[in-house]
C-alpha cells in the first residue's frame, strides 16, 4: 500500500505537477495541498482519491504554473494617487505659508529652472506608492480547472 508518483501535465493555460504519497493505514485519510487561489478544489481531489482508494494515508500535493499572464490586469489607483498628490501639495502650501526654504517636498523628483517643484510624478516614485496599483486577475471557471 505504500507508495510514490508525480506526473506533469500542461494546458494551454497551467503546467500542473501532482504528487500523490500513500502509505498503510487501517482507515482512508486524504489531506490535500493546493495553491491557495485553487483551494475550492480540495473537495473535488478528496472525493476523486475515495473513489480509486479504499483505506491509506494519502497525501496529494499540486502545484499550478500559470503559463503566460492573458487573464491579468492592472491598474493604477487613481483615488489612491490622487489622495497622496493633495497630500503633498497641501504640505507644500503650509511650508510656503509658513516661510520655510521652498521645495522641502517637492511632487516631482526635480524642480523646474524657476526653482519650483515640477508637476511630473516619476513612475519610480508612483511604484512606491502604497496600494497604488490594483493587480486583477479574471475569476476562472471551477470546472474548467
Amino acid at each position: 500500500m505504500t507508495g510514490y508518483g508525480r506526473a506533469t501535465a500542461r494546458t494551454e493555460r497551467y503546467e500542473i505537477t501532482a504528487e500523490v504519497h500513500s502509505v498503510n493505514h487501517r482507515y482512508l485519510e486524504t489531506s490535500v495541498r493546493l495553491p491557495r487561489s485553487f483551494s475550492y478544489l480540495e473537495g473535488k481531489i478528496k472525493e476523486q482519491v475515495q473513489q480509486a482508494v479504499s483505506r491509506g494515508k494519502v497525501e496529494v500535493a499540486l502545484t499550478m504554473q500559470s503559463i503566460g499572464s492573458k487573464d491579468t490586469t492592472v491598474e493604477i489607483n487613481h483615488d489612491v494617487v490622487m489622495a497622496y498628490l493633495r497630500a503633498v501639495a497641501a504640505e507644500n502650501e503650509l511650508l510656503r505659508e509658513s516661510g520655510l526654504p521652498k521645495n522641502q517636498i517637492v511632487l516631482g523628483t526635480a524642480g523646474s529652472e524657476s526653482g519650483g517643484a515640477t508637476d511630473a510624478l516619476p513612475l519610480s516614485t508612483l511604484l512606491r506608492i502604497p496600494d497604488a496599483f490594483q493587480v486583477q486577475q479574471v475569476a476562472e471557471d471551477a470546472d474548467v480547472i
